[in-house]
């Protein structure tokens, strides 16, 4: 995938024009004295293509996603069109909204197994945990205040890499130390 005059793929721009062709050729069929087969048969034809379409450019924008994350985790700036795509689309307030999501569910599992935790789980590591989720949540949330990509990507793959405290209750102990190192990578 070349970098020069990089356009990120937009999966349902690619197939609005096939699905309204298809749209039309259907109306045409309804409105239209002609046999119903032909405009039907058109309507599927390009209601195939725009299906084709969206799927190939939902292809491209992951594989496109996976190359910048490549970058970003490699370099510290982003080195190229793509890896600054990718950084902006990281680091937009919408992203941030949403992973913040993530992580207050990350939180409250941590609350509730410190709750419920059987023993030999380390209920002080937990509570330790439960406070930097929550230092983590809110700092997301401020998106006036900028963050740094490689951060973010910290930060996703700790809220959604199912390490959580409910899937490895005897992990907890590791948990502040985690947190701390994606909150250490936020700051730009």
């Amino acid at each position: 995938m070349a970098a020069k005059g990089f356009v990120a793929p937009r999966p349902l721009r690619a197939a609005a024009s096939p699905a309204a062709l298809a749209a039309g050729a259907a109306a045409a069929g309804l409105l239209a004295d002609v046999p119903a087969a032909a405009p039907a048969a058109l309507a599927g034809s390009l209601a195939i293509l725009a299906a084709v379409r969206l799927e190939r450019a939902i292809v491209r924008l992951r594989r496109a996603r996976r190359f910048g994350d490549v970058l970003l985790r490699s370099h510290s700036a982003p080195a190229s069109e793509i890896g600054a795509w990718r950084a902006g689309e990281l680091t937009s307030p919408r992203n941030r909204r949403s992973l913040a999501l993530l992580v207050r569910q990350l939180r409250r599992q941590a609350e509730a197994c410190r709750a419920i935790a059987p023993a030999g789980v380390d209920r002080e590591a937990l509570e330790a945990g439960v406070g930097l989720l929550h230092r983590l949540e809110q700092r997301l949330r401020r998106v006036d205040e900028p963050v740094s990509a490689a951060g973010m990507l910290a930060a996703e793959a700790l809220a959604t890499g199912g390490r959580g405290p409910l899937s490895d209750p005897r992990g907890a102990d590791r948990l502040p130390a985690a947190v701390a190192r994606t909150l250490a990578s936020l700051e730009a």
